[in-house]
C-alpha cells in the first residue's frame, strides 16, 4: 500500500501525529486516500481544465488530514465518524481551515455518491469559518520599505519596481511575475491569472515607468526566456542563467525579510498591496463595478472583504447622517 504522509509539511505530521488519539496502527486501516486513490485521480484529471495547481495541493492535504483519522472504508464512514472528525479539527486547526478541509471532504462524497454506497453528501454540513483579517501595509510602511532598497544595484531595481507596481495596480503577485515582455505596453499591461480567468489592463505611475525602463534596459541585454522578472544569482549582481521567471514564494520569503530590515510589521505579505490599493479605490469614491474592472475580480460579492476597509469613506458617511 502506497502511503502518502511524506507529501504533508513537517508541521502537519507533528498536528497529526500529537493530536490524532483515534488513529489506529498502520498495518490495521485502509483510509479515503489510499481507498479510492485511483478514482479520486480520476476524478483531479476531470477537473483539471478548472482547478488550479495550488487547489490541486489544497485538496491532496485536506484529504490527507481525513485519511489519517478515518479508520474505515468510505462506504462505512457515518454522520457520527463525520462528527468526531469536525471535533478533531477544531482542536487542530483554524476555523477558516476546517472548513476548507469539509468543503473538500463533501465535493469527495458529492463526486461518488450513486456510484459508491456511501454517506449522502447533503449530511455534510460545512462548518462557518472567518478568515483572519489581513495586514493592509499603510503608506509609511511603503515608503519605510521603498527608503531600504538602492535602485542603482540591478536586484534592488527590480525589487523596488515589484513593490511600487503592487502598490499602485493592486495586482496579485503571481499575476505581476507571470509578466511577459509582450505584456508591457506605455505605462500598463495585460495580465492574467488562473484565478479570474480573463485578462485586464493594469496601470502605474510615470515614475515606476521610469524605473521599469532602466531595468528593461539591463534585461534586454540577458534576453532569456520571455518573462519580465527573473531571478538573480548569489549575490545579486547578474541575472541567472535560467529563464524561468521569480516565483511568488520567492518574493514573499524576501518581503519578510525586507520588511525586517526596514524596520517595519512582519505582518506585511504580497497581499496586503492589494488591500491598500483596494482601499484606496475605494475610499476615493470609485464605485465596486469600477473597482473590480481594475482588480480582476469577477463579481462585486467578492469585495466584501475589502469594503470593510474603507475608513475614511465610513466616516465621512457617518458624519453626513449625524449632520
Amino acid at each position: 500500500m502506497i502511503r502518502l504522509m511524506g507529501f504533508l509539511p513537517q508541521t502537519y505530521r507533528q498536528k497529526i501525529n500529537v493530536c490524532c488519539s483515534k488513529r489506529p496502527p498502520e498495518s490495521n486501516r485502509v483510509g479515503i486516500l489510499d481507498y479510492m486513490k485511483k478514482e479520486y485521480t480520476e476524478y483531479l484529471k476531470v477537473r483539471k481544465n478548472f482547478i488550479s495547481k495550488s487547489s490541486y495541493v489544497t485538496y491532496r492535504r485536506c484529504l490527507e488530514i481525513a485519511d489519517h483519522f478515518f479508520d474505515k472504508p468510505l462506504c462505512e464512514i457515518t454522520d457520527s465518524d463525520i462528527s468526531d472528525f469536525k471535533n478533531w479539527l477544531d482542536r487542530v486547526y483554524s476555523p477558516k481551515y476546517t472548513k476548507t478541509v469539509f468543503i473538500v471532504l463533501k465535493t469527495f462524497f458529492k463526486f461518488w455518491h450513486g456510484d459508491v454506497d456511501c454517506l449522502n453528501p447533503a449530511r455534510i454540513p460545512v462548518p462557518k469559518g472567518m478568515s483572519k483579517r489581513r495586514y493592509t501595509i499603510k503608506e509609511y510602511e511603503y515608503d519605510k520599505l521603498l527608503e531600504s532598497l538602492s535602485p542603482q544595484y540591478p536586484i534592488e531595481l527590480q525589487r523596488t519596481i515589484i513593490l511600487r507596481l503592487l502598490w499602485e495596480t493592486g495586482a496579485r503577485i503571481n499575476e505581476i511575475c507571470a509578466m511577459k515582455f509582450e505584456d508591457i505596453a506605455k505605462r500598463k499591461a495585460t495580465v492574467n491569472t488562473e484565478k479570474s480567468l480573463y485578462q485586464r489592463y493594469i496601470f502605474w505611475s510615470e515614475e515606476t515607468d521610469k524605473l521599469l525602463k532602466r531595468y528593461l534596459a539591463l534585461r534586454e541585454n540577458v534576453r532569456r526566456g520571455e518573462y519580465i522578472f527573473i531571478g538573480f544569482g548569489k549575490h545579486g549582481k547578474r541575472f541567472t542563467t535560467s529563464s524561468r521567471r521569480l516565483t511568488s514564494r520567492t518574493l514573499e520569503r524576501w518581503l519578510k525579510n525586507q520588511c525586517g530590515k526596514a524596520g517595519v510589521s512582519c505582518q506585511i505579505v504580497p497581499h496586503s498591496f492589494r488591500h491598500a490599493c483596494i482601499q484606496r479605490w475605494l475610499d476615493a469614491g470609485m464605485n465596486p463595478y469600477e473597482v473590480i474592472q481594475l482588480s480582476g475580480h469577477t463579481n462585486t460579492l467578492s469585495l466584501h472583504h475589502y469594503l470593510r476597509y474603507g475608513v475614511k469613506k465610513n466616516e465621512v458617511n457617518a458624519m453626513k447622517a449625524m449632520g
